[in-house]
């Protein structure tokens, strides 16, 4: 079993929710579960997911208005590692994220969380 679960949080941004999706399959290390929560008002990026990313371990809340911070735990209960990481569906991991996260959790095993540096990405795609 796997240490960390990576969650990825979705709410009507399809597009840039299989941008995050391929960044963490994209990850140097693969020992992590990953979970897609979507609580979007539609279908749409459960369409993509069954067509694109069949594997991928997915909970459709169904239209159901809920806040985000009820989205977030209502995840929580269903998380089952010792560690979990929340993503928005519009964030891009660096390759070696899981890898850095994991290893200052071994390092430090008394904390809560780990942060982490991000960079804004403009509609052009860059870093800014």
């Amino acid at each position: 079993m796997n240490d960390l679960t990576v969650v990825l949080l979705c709410h009507d941004r399809p597009k840039t929710a299989v941008e995050a999706i391929n960044s963490v399959i994209r990850q140097s290390s693969n020992n992590f579960d990953f979970l897609v929560s979507d609580n979007s008002t539609n279908a749409e990026l459960q369409e993509i997911l069954k067509a694109d990313f069949p594997t991928i371990k997915t909970i459709f809340w169904k239209p159901d208005n809920s806040s985000y911070f009820d989205h977030f735990n209502k995840i929580i209960s269903h998380i089952e590692t010792k560690y979990i990481t929340l993503l928005h569906d519009d964030d891009i991991l660096d390759p070696n994220y899981v890898m850095k996260i994991l290893e200052q959790f071994q390092e430090t095993s008394d904390v809560a969380a780990v942060a982490t540096n991000g960079y804004y990405i403009d509609l052009q795609n860059r870093k800014v």
